[in-house]
């Protein structure tokens, strides 16, 4: 399997901004997503095809990811203020789909690991089956697993 590239990325981020982050969000990001951050901080994956085990949709495509930066779009901080309300308890937004939902990482219980999390309510989902599916056990394990769309 080949690794996702990072295209379209945003300005470098720094270890002082990604620790502010952590304290005006009191989470603790896992390394490996850190790194992730500190090397691309953001950007549109290729490949960017996802298969999305247990959900009535199947698969979707990753539009964005999140970065720290100062930009209107696509801004990690900006997506947490918005969702506080609404995102599952210890996670963190790091990627948006092409529908308007988002990948999140578990940075609490299940730390490191990557949800779908169906966040727009698309499907009427059986009330004991959740809002979230796993995709991965850390970023890496989910950029190596993207796929090519058919209409990419």
């Amino acid at each position: 399997m080949m690794t996702a590239r990072i295209c379209e990325t945003y300005p470098a981020t720094t270890p002082a901004k990604l620790q502010r982050f952590e304290r005006q969000f009191g989470v603790i990001l896992p390394e490996d997503y850190s790194r992730f951050l500190l090397a691309s901080n953001g950007g549109r994956p290729v490949p960017d095809g996802l298969d999305v085990p247990f959900w009535p949709g199947k698969s979707t495509r990753i539009h964005f990811f999140l970065g720290l930066h100062d930009g209107e779009h696509n801004n990690l901080a900006s997506w947490m203020d918005e969702l506080v309300d609404r995102l599952p308890d210890g996670c963190v937004p790091i990627a948006v789909d092409m529908g308007g939902n988002f990948l999140v990482l578990a940075t609490r219980e299940r730390r490191g690991q990557v949800y779908y999390w169906d966040a727009s309510a698309d499907y009427d989902l059986p009330e004991d089956s959740g809002t979230l599916f796993l995709l991965s056990n850390g970023i890496n394990e989910l950029l190596d697993g993207l796929l090519e769309s058919p209409d990419t």
